[in-house]
């Protein structure tokens, strides 16, 4: 089936459903014509249907692809059956680690031990990690920028890491990876 076909498929189903769907509520709502309360109701339901109907029908086609493909992966994005999984990567990655007044030293460990399964692999110069602190305690501060200056220093050449404080905290962790972003 061409892309167009099965975006058209979809199209309708979805569009039926909503449509069916409105024309039921308003029928629940008609009995004794529609007051202002009910059409503020209609259209609350109206708004919010389309995202219904998509996550519906969305869900009853992957189900199908689920249980009907040999490959379902590949039958949602085709691109797959080229994949072998083996191949080099050929892009940048970043690796946000996002941080708040917690335990420097384990955060540590575990980019750390993340860090050696990069390079172990051989695509290390591939990724870059970033520490976005958050941190408002200065005993924990300290602890961070000597941390993560120290591991910038013992992975360089082999996987670039930056440390970056904000000073204004809006939004915490959220804020933090939107500034980023």
């Amino acid at each position: 089936m061409s892309s167009f076909a099965k975006r058209f498929v979809f199209a309708t189903l979805v569009l039926s459903t909503i449509a069916s769907l409105t024309c039921l509520m308003i029928w629940a709502l008609a009995e004794g014509g529609l007051q202002w309360s009910e059409l503020t109701m209609l259209a609350c339901f109206m708004i919010t249907l389309p995202w219904t109907a998509i996550g519906f029908w969305n869900a009853v086609i992957g189900f199908i692809l689920m249980r009907t493909s040999k490959d379902p992966a590949a039958a949602v994005f085709p691109a797959l059956k080229n994949y072998k999984g083996d191949e080099k990567i050929s892009t940048s990655t970043a690796i946000a680690m996002c941080i708040r007044n917690e335990d420097v030293e384990q955060v540590n460990r575990n980019l750390n031990a993340m860090m050696a399964r990069l390079v172990a692999s051989g695509e290390g110069e591939n990724f870059h990690v970033y520490v976005l602190s958050d941190s408002s305690f200065d005993d924990v501060i300290t602890q961070e920028k000597d941390v993560f200056s120290k591991l910038a220093q013992d992975w360089a050449g082999k996987l670039d890491v930056t440390y970056r404080l904000r000073t204004d905290n809006w939004g915490f962790k959220a804020g933090n990876i939107s500034e980023f972003c």
